[in-house]
């Protein structure tokens, strides 16, 4: 095992006030007045461009207090700009959840395009159809695959390219044009977009946040995890586990990277794991259905989210990025997302994200983080938020699980 996994849990960690955290995130952590927080939301929401992401942090940490401070409120409604709009919508209907603030309060870009996956063989031609427009307005690509739709809906189709292939073991992937093979890295605007702008600012402010991915299939997604981690916090110690040996043994050529370690471990039991900041899975529920035996799928997930449960610290979290493949025996895909957040629920969670908001990709292998560099793929700016710049995203199916855990207060 290597020797960072012996530190995890040191409760001697504390938020690092040297690193560059927004006032607006130091204000609501230190337990500042409502009327401070006010006035520096009114103060910053014109004040220059990044004022909504200013105000959806603001206004989490408000409603957060109601109804105490419900006077507050009332007081903001009165306001004729978006604010008030928004002060006024938390008082008649409730609490707001920071992406719906988000689309009231900020104009954030999150991509130049954006496209549909749908699983209709039409819906699929037209997915395909859509990337080759944009390929060759762009001028993505080879000339020589933008000759023509068929050739270039060819390396989408191609045996070789197939998700379930062995192209993770081979490091094939990075060949793809079309992804066809997820990685962590083709999700991370998922993994930014389901943490939230303050989650990843709370990991931010932390001395040295304790991350770790639960399941690897070999060095892809184990080597993006490791450069997303430092994206959010350059002290990180990103950790990968995994029970086959063949997988660790390839991982373990890049643990100069980013500060990558990985321990042989399997996900359901998660030994000498404790005190963990953050959790997470990549389409890892198959992989544990598969030898699952005489057990249930239920049986199969009570462990895992209770093993999870163990290893985070009183405010960590799990974020779990999952697909219903092999759940049929509990009603398929249908049944899947319900099925697994009542479990998780049973195990002491509370799900801080049940929408499929922000459940997109990256089509274009291209545009996936080149590990190990920071500055590919997604980038997380001052406030947290994700920014995507120029790359195309996709938003992947709805039958897909996003979501973040957090333990019950």
């Amino acid at each position: 095992m290597d020797e960072r996994m012996r530190h995890i849990g040191d409760p001697t960690r504390q938020p690092d006030e040297k690193k560059s955290i927004p006032e607006i995130y130091r204000l609501t952590e230190s337990g500042a007045s409502d009327n401070e927080i006010a006035l520096y939301l009114f103060r910053e929401f014109n004040a220059h461009h990044d004022g909504g992401q200013i105000a959806v942090l603001a206004f989490l940490e408000l409603q957060r207090r109601l109804p105490s401070n419900q006077p507050i409120f009332e007081m903001l409604a009165r306001d004729p700009s978006q604010i008030g709009q928004v002060a006024q919508e938390i008082l008649t209907n409730g609490q707001l959840e920071w992406w719906e603030l988000e689309t009231r309060l900020s104009s954030r870009e999150r991509a130049r395009y954006t496209t549909k996956i749908r699983e209709t063989y039409e819906g699929i031609g037209s997915f395909l159809n859509d990337l080759y427009e944009y390929a060759k307005r762009e001028k993505m690509a080879k000339p020589e695959i933008l000759e023509s739709i068929h050739r270039f809906t060819s390396y989408a189709h191609t045996k070789d390219v197939a998700i379930g292939s062995n192209r993770h073991k081979r490091g094939a992937v990075v060949e793809e044009y079309i992804v066809q093979s997820y990685t962590f890295g083709v999700n991370e605007p998922a993994y930014a977009e389901t943490l939230g702008p303050h989650e990843i600012l709370r990991l931010r402010a932390l001395q040295s946040p304790r991350m770790a991915l639960l399941g690897s299939y070999f060095t892809h997604s184990a080597r993006e995890f490791a450069t997303f981690c430092k994206k959010i916090n350059q002290r990180t110690e990103p950790i990968v586990i995994d029970k086959d040996p063949e997988c660790v043994a390839a991982i373990n050529q890049h643990t100069h990277e980013n500060g990558l370690a990985v321990a042989q471990m399997d996900a359901l039991a998660l030994e000498n794991m404790s005190e963990m900041d953050t959790l997470f899975t990549n389409h890892l529920f198959h992989f544990l259905l598969q030898n699952k035996g005489d057990s249930t799928t239920r049986d199969v997930l009570l462990r895992f989210f209770k093993n999870a449960y163990a290893a985070l610290n009183e405010s960590g979290s799990l974020v779990v990025v999952e697909q219903p493949f092999g759940f049929d025996d509990i009603g398929g895909y249908r049944a899947f997302q319900s099925f697994v957040i009542r479990i998780a629920e049973e195990c002491g969670f509370k799900p801080e994200k049940r929408t499929n908001s922000g459940n997109y990709g990256f089509p274009f292998r291209m545009n996936v983080v080149q590990p190990p560099d920071t500055n590919t793929g997604v980038q997380l700016n001052q406030y947290g938020f994700a920014e995507y710049g120029d790359k195309l995203l996709m938003t992947d199916s709805e039958n897909n699980l996003y979501t973040r855990f957090s333990k019950q207060k």
